[in-house]
């Protein structure tokens, strides 16, 4: 017996190299005769092998494949492999095929069992025998075997599927699935030896449920692993994997500009699928953030479904923030218009970003305009006196108006580049009707002017709500024999007056916010507690009316940038009056942080998490109450000087320094001794 070894081993999935051992006699040792010879294939993946087929997205009729993997080269195209009809259950959705192949190197006989791993983030659509080879088919085809007594007490769930394989040969599938592993069990394999032709490839498709794809955008890698067993699963024989990066935009949005107004479409959800819930009542909240220099139109705001019928919506407004609560499992179209506050002939940067709530705003769908201008024209006013109309809405529902906001507006005018009140002018003063309005010039006791600056202050808010302190600058401009004056001119370069090009425009839209539970975000990045900068990413915190913790009343999101103050806040609305409520950050599981002596992973990083209300370090509070949210980095903090904690540590440092001294004398002592006694052998 001769036995040699490889000088190298394949490295890679479906490499192949081949070994040939030839045998030579001579009868001198100069001419060699063959004798014989024998070859032998030494396969990457030689048991079982891993491999990605394609991504695809479904819409619930239709296979697109993003053609990234094995199955691109596909005769018919790579949707010919998918079985669309075992897509109803999971529905439509982004999907990752793969397949993975057992006795590549036709070494195996018998029976095996195949226990897949299905990632976190992944749920399960099927699984089905997708291709045997030829050989092994000549010798029994390989079947999926039902394993006996494995459904008794152990917690796995039968499954079947019947679908033509890649030769149109009608195959049964038959697996078992327990959360996310899934076990099937294959056989008979004949060891025919030979490289791919006694194999079996066995198809594996799930669907995306990772809310950090679907809703944040981000590019997540997904390992799908797979372990060959032995035919009682008491032992594993091989295993392998295959990795994939998915990330998907379930928003577009677009803009047409007409005169001083854009036209914004916002459209979510393009698969119909059934998206994660990031809100109360099983729905999403989409965010869009205005730019400083847009005046949103509120009562051009439209939720459309594909039919073009109205989408029952809740939408909220405040800061330039738009948040529209919507259906999570529909195709929508959302539309308004909004006006940009800038001088005729100006030249603009206009910018506008939408993105799914509690997620970064970074890796949300941005519209912006480089060089926004548009031409007033020549077009006059349609009456002698402007009318400014003030409209009064709940910030957490717009289609709610106010009654009760009492507002005043002063005459102003610009002085060496700061605007005045005009002290002998007349004060208007009142109050918003049942309908949640003012107008103010509309009688002939209030005559307002064009060209003028108006003053515009909220004196006090609705009944239940917080006052809106805010101080705005008004004035409809005008054209005087074809132009503008250069008092008009001097005010339109300012960016905090509002101007208003035509009477149909000259209004104010404002919002109040009910009063809520508002959290604060702070870090401790040290183990003095001195270091208090803001780590950059996006927070999540989900607030909770129960102690079961399984459905949030609501998700908020506070994102730190590299330029950001130690802290910031967000604020949860909408609440009972007469509840308490429980505040929870989130971990990179989505999970509310309970235990606050645990470190737990925020962001890809290791934190505690504690929790602090108005003076008691709890997460509990009533409407009107602050909790502040405190994540301490994984530096060990030792115990703070001044405690007897800090002197045991100084205790214990001196009685170990000391201990060094006594060894080091000893030693010395010692060497002292042997040198002496040298030097007498010596003499």
């Amino acid at each position: 017996m001769v036995t040699s070894e490889p000088e190298c081993l394949p490295t890679k999935y479906r490499e192949t190299y081949v070994f040939k051992n030839i045998i030579k006699t001579s009868d001198d040792g100069v001419n060699f005769i063959e004798r014989g010879n024998a070859t032998k294939d030494l396969c990457g993946g030689k048991n079982i092998l891993k491999e990605l087929g394609q991504t695809f997205t479904y819409d619930g009729q239709n296979i697109k494949s993003n053609m990234d993997g094995t199955d691109k080269n596909t005769v018919g195209g790579p949707k010919t492999r998918i079985v669309k009809d075992e897509l109803k259950e999971t529905g439509a959705g982004l999907y990752a095929s793969w397949a993975f192949k057992v006795n590549y190197s036709g070494d195996l006989s018998g029976s095996y069992r195949v226990l897949e791993q299905i990632p976190d983030g992944m749920q399960l659509a099927y699984i089905r025998i997708k291709w045997i080879g030829e050989e092994q088919k000549n010798k029994g085809s390989i079947q999926s075997k039902t394993i006996e007594n494995l459904e008794e007490g152990e917690g796995w769930t039968p499954k079947s599927i019947t679908a033509d394989d890649d030769d149109n040969e009608s195959r049964k599938t038959i697996y078992y699935v327990k959360g996310n592993q899934a076990l099937i069990e294959l056989g008979d394999f004949y060891a025919g030896k030979v490289t791919d032709k006694y194999s079996v490839d066995v198809q594996v498709v799930c669907k995306v449920t990772d809310p950090k794809v679907l809703l944040g955008s981000e590019e997540v890698k997904f390992t799908n692993n797979v372990i060959l067993q032995n035919a009682d699963g008491t032992k594993n024989i091989d295993s392998a994997y295959s990795n994939v990066t998915l990330s998907m935009k379930n928003i577009t949005k677009s803009q047409v500009q007409n005169g001083q107004k854009i036209n914004y479409t916002i459209e979510t959800n393009s698969l119909n699928q059934d998206l994660p819930s990031n809100s109360a009542d099983n729905k999403l909240k989409l965010v869009d953030e205005l730019g400083s220099n847009l005046i949103l139109d509120l009562d051009t705001i439209k939720v459309e479904d594909t039919q073009g019928q109205q989408v029952d919506a809740r939408i909220s407004y405040e800061n330039n923030k738009l948040e529209i609560e919507i259906p999570k499992d529909k195709k929508l179209k959302i539309t308004y218009t909004a006006t940009v506050n800038a001088a005729p002939g100006e030249k603009v940067s206009v910018t506008n970003t939408a993105y799914w709530k509690g997620y970064s705003s970074s890796r949300g769908e941005t519209v912006k305009f480089e060089n926004f201008t548009y031409d007033a024209g020549g077009s006059t006013q349609s009456s002698n006196s402007p009318q400014l109309k003030i409209i009064k809405r709940d910030a957490s529902n717009i289609n709610l108006r106010l009654q009760g906001a009492v507002f005043k507006v002063v005459k102003c005018e610009l002085n060496n580049d700061k605007i005045d009140e005009v002290q002998s002018d007349k004060n208007w003063s009142a109050t918003t009707n049942d309908q949640g309005e003012i107008t103010f010039g509309s009688s002939a006791q209030w005559v307002l002017d064009y060209n003028t600056i108006y003053k515009v202050t909220e004196e006090s808010a609705p009944n239940g709500y917080i006052k809106d302190d805010t101080v705005r600058y008004i004035m409809c401009i005008k054209k005087e024999n074809g132009k503008y004056s250069e008092y008009v001119n001097q005010c339109l370069k300012r960016n905090d007056i509002i101007k208003c090009n035509s009477t149909a425009d000259f209004k104010l839209d404002l919002t109040n916010q009910k009063k809520g539970i508002v959290i604060k975000k702070n870090f401790i990045n040290d183990a003095a507690g001195n270091s208090k900068k803001s780590v950059s990413g996006t927070y999540r915190f989900g607030l909770y009316d129960n102690t079961d913790l399984k459905n949030p009343v609501d998700i908020v999101s506070i994102e730190f940038g590299p330029s950001d103050q130690e802290e910031k806040e967000a604020k949860f609305v909408n609440l009972d009056l007469n509840k308490t409520y429980y505040v929870y950050e989130l971990d990179d599981a989505n999970k509310p942080i309970v235990d606050s002596s645990k470190e737990v992973t925020i962001n890809k990083l290791q934190y505690t998490v504690d929790y602090k209300g108005e003076g008691e370090s709890t997460n509990a509070a009533t409407n009107g109450q602050t909790v502040t949210v405190t994540n301490r980095s994984r530096t060990k903090i030792l115990p703070s000087t001044g405690g007897y904690g800090s002197l045991l540590y100084r205790i214990s440092g001196a009685m170990l320094v000391l201990a060094s001294l006594i060894v080091l004398i000893n030693i010395n002592k010692k060497n002292h001794l042997n040198d002496k006694s040298k030097n007498r052998r010596k003499k």
